[in-house]
């Protein structure tokens, strides 16, 4: 029991998502939830993100992520919004509800996403820090 509680433990101190938007970002961040915590190669992950659009709506802009491994790059990629999001993005209250799968990475992992309209302000920032191991998957000859 002791050593289950220690593990879950340990395994929450590595494991945060945060929003990392500047002051005047047009979007206010209310709500940010990821699971699961410590994900491995291959895993579902989902993102759960509730945000105030304080401005006017948004028609386009890019989400950039970059990836890093240890404290060295790893990947960066940039998309537009609306390929990800329903555009226009109103002046209101939006919920939305990401899912991928976890990068085939380990070690301490730290993805940064930032959203720019198409001025290149910056919308939003949230940023989602994880230690993860490789998944123990036993293989069949």
């Amino acid at each position: 029991m002791l050593a289950l509680l220690l593990a879950a433990i340990a395994s929450s101190v590595h494991s945060f998502v945060h929003d990392c938007s500047y002051s005047n970002s047009t979007f206010k961040i209310d709500k940010l939830i990821f699971n699961p915590h410590s994900p491995y190669f291959g895993e579902d992950i989902m993102l759960y993100l509730k945000f105030n659009n304080t401005g006017a709506p948004v028609l386009n802009g890019t989400i950039a992520t970059t990836v890093t491994r240890n404290s060295k790059p790893f990947s960066y990629n940039v998309v537009y919004l609306c390929s990800r999001v329903l555009c226009p993005i109103p002046s209101s209250s939006v919920v939305n509800n990401f899912t991928n799968t976890w990068p085939y990475v380990s070690g301490k992992v730290s993805i940064s996403i930032v959203w720019k309209d198409i001025y290149n302000k910056q919308l939003l920032c949230y940023q989602i820090n994880e230690e993860t191991t490789v998944n123990q998957v036993a293989i069949s000859a």
